[in-house]
């Protein structure tokens, strides 16, 4: 994956209320950016411990690009949000 190549993302209101349901979200579409926007700060703030709590990545699939923002626990990973990106 060349790390320069751009990838993008629209999500309408219409889109987000699928996204909420399959990834049981909670906030609502207008809270969305800024929840989002605090999740990827917690993947930096986590960036340079050990073993961090919080990681985002970029993986592609024949399925498809996506970012993916992980919170760590002791018993599991939790997947916070899992979404498509396109090739821009």
């Amino acid at each position: 994956t060349d790390p320069f190549f751009l990838y993008t993302l629209r999500v309408s209101e219409e889109e987000f209320q699928v996204l909420k349901v399959d990834q049981s979200i909670l906030v609502d579409f207008s809270e969305f950016p800024c929840k989002f926007m605090e999740l990827l700060q917690c993947c930096v703030a986590a960036a340079d411990e050990d073993a961090p709590k919080f990681s985002a990545g970029l993986s592609s699939t024949p399925e498809g690009t996506f970012l993916t923002v992980v919170e760590t626990n002791q018993f599991k990973n939790l997947t916070h949000m899992r979404l498509e990106f396109r090739a821009g």
